[in-house]
């Protein structure tokens, strides 16, 4: 196999190349490119099998290079190297179809066993059949297959017709991957897939993409079995392989039996219900077309799940009661049965639901955190670890809460204050006080009863009666007019209430005030 290196550190390039292990593999080193600009250009004269390529370069890095190259070389492996161990750039490797994804310090092992994978998969079947099949598959899942285009192709002729079966082999959360986890082998996971299948007595063919790998299954010229039920032994024993020997969960969607592989492409509508459905049942799913039919049939209508009283929770900091809200929430959306995308809808709604409590105590935060939070939301496969992503995003919006109550009592309750005083005359409620203090009603109730012992509606009469107290002392309007003045619709009400909180009737109140007055200017010498 000829191997191209391309690295912008010339010791690591030269590292590479010198390896004496790759005459012992059957490898030749056919160039070197400090970039991947000049890989490129050195591609056209060397035509490599393989290229080991670092991803930050200078000029082109290695993702415009492997694009360039799928374009031009469709045939030509790649295996990206890094030193960022964050992997940001490894879900774009994988769209571009990279063989493998390893990490610096580079572990030779690591890297001899992933180029080996690349020299079984050619061995074991010719590169070129394998492109053939893989354009079969691409042709056949088109909008518009070509069949003419197909009766070209070697091969074609030993399948047309046949009874099939699409399995949809996944990495779970695999939008996930680099960024929670190292991204998997893609590659290695085709070759456990064919180490199962190599014990089977179907034809199959296997084809990369983006989040794992499609296995087509034909059904052989002498059946020896039953399709269907031979289906779910495959789907086990890959997922039990991948548990013992591969890094991630995997999950695998399969189609209905169809009539012949002209009909893939309606297998394809199947896996990828299969695989949304996932999202309720979790990692390591194995779920058929008709599986699913049944299940729907069950599930029945699908209701609202309710989300409303989150916002009766979080304020108050309790990590308890949230889990608990979640915990209903994920038993109400397995109930119902909800599909991938009616999930995210409501994580989404519940992610709002939060962010807006919080802006009621600080600055909104930038809107590029909010849209990230929600592509983490989407990129979720699994409702189990996308409710413990919710579960942590809202216990951190909970503490910050509580952390600003905490911190504002004083300023929580003087505001509270300074509005009624300037407001008191108007007809308040809690509601109109909350939304003018941007804080949640049931929570600011809450508030006011314990830090000031009594609860709204009589924080707001005290207030009233002692401006009304003001005006007996101060003034000579009738105390009817009084009471319309401070807020109150109806007179006797205001004198029971007055009564109630002062102790003597606001006549009485008055006239009380009149006496004590003269005393006190009897007193000092002003009354003659």
């Amino acid at each position: 196999m000829n191997i191209m290196i391309v690295d912008d550190e010339q010791l690591i390039r030269r590292h590479l190349a010198e390896l004496k292990e790759w005459e012992q593999i059957g490898c030749s080193i056919v160039g070197e490119a400090a970039n991947g600009e000049e890989a490129l250009q050195l591609a056209h004269q060397c035509k490599p099998d393989l290229v080991i390529s670092d991803i930050r370069m200078p000029i082109m890095d290695g993702i415009q290079f492997a694009g360039a190259m799928r374009s031009l070389y469709p045939n030509t492996h790649i295996i990206f190297i890094s030193a960022y161990h964050d992997f940001v750039y490894a879900k774009q490797a994988l769209k571009l179809g990279a063989a493998d994804f390893i990490t610096k310090p580079i572990d030779l092992n690591e890297l001899i066993d992933a180029v080996e994978l690349i020299m079984q998969g050619v061995s074991r079947a010719n590169t070129d059949d394998r492109m053939q099949q893989e354009k079969m598959v691409r042709v056949l899942l088109s909008d518009k297959p070509d069949l003419a285009e197909l009766k070209k192709l070697a091969g074609w002729t030993e399948v047309a017709g046949k009874q099939t079966m699409m399995l949809s082999i996944e990495v779970d959360n695999i939008d996930l991957a680099g960024s929670v986890s190292e991204p998997p082998s893609l590659l290695m996971l085709r070759e456990k897939v064919c180490h199962v299948m190599n014990v089977y007595p179907y034809p199959y063919w296997t084809c990369m993409n983006r989040r794992g790998v499609y296995l087509i299954v034909f059904q052989p010229d002498q059946p020896l079995g039953d399709m269907k039920s031979d289906s779910m032994k495959i789907s086990r024993d890959i997922v039990s392989r991948a548990k013992s020997s591969f890094d991630h969960s995997i999950s695998i969607g399969i189609s209905r039996l169809l009539p012949s592989v002209e009909l893939l492409r309606s297998g394809l509508e199947d896996i990828q219900e299969c695989l949304d459905y996932r999202m309720l049942l979790g990692k390591g799913s194995i779920i058929s077309g008709e599986t699913l039919s049944s299940i729907r049939d069950e599930t029945g209508k699908k209701d609202e799940v309710n989300v409303a009283k989150l916002l009766d929770i979080l304020p108050g900091g309790d990590r308890e009661m949230i889990m608990s809200f979640l915990r209903s929430v994920y038993r109400e959306m397995l109930a119902k049965g909800l599909g991938k995308t009616q999930v995210q809808h409501y994580a989404i709604e519940i992610m709002e639901r939060a962010e807006r409590l919080l802006d009621g105590y600080e600055q909104p935060n930038g809107k590029e955190e909010r849209i990230e939070t929600h592509k983490i939301i989407l990129s979720y496969d699994i409702l189990s670890d996308l409710m413990k992503f919710l579960e942590r995003k809202l216990i951190e919006i909970a503490e910050k809460v509580a952390n600003y109550n905490k911190q504002s009592v004083h300023v929580v309750i003087r505001n509270v204050m300074q509005y009624l005083e300037a407001h008191y005359r108007e007809e308040i409620t809690l509601v109109s006080l909350s939304k003018a203090l941007c804080i949640n009603h049931s929570y600011l109730s809450r508030f006011i009863k314990k830090e000031t012992g009594i609860n709204f509606r009589d924080l707001l009469w005290r207030t009233r009666i002692g401006k009304a107290q003001k005006l007996l002392e101060e003034t000579e309007t009738k105390s009817f007019q009084i009471a319309y003045d401070v807020g109150f619709k109806d007179p006797s009400h205001f004198s029971q209430l007055f009564k109630q909180i002062v102790g003597a009737s606001p006549t009485e109140y008055r006239e009380r005030h009149l006496q004590e007055a003269r005393k006190t200017k009897v007193n000092s010498g002003t009354v003659k």
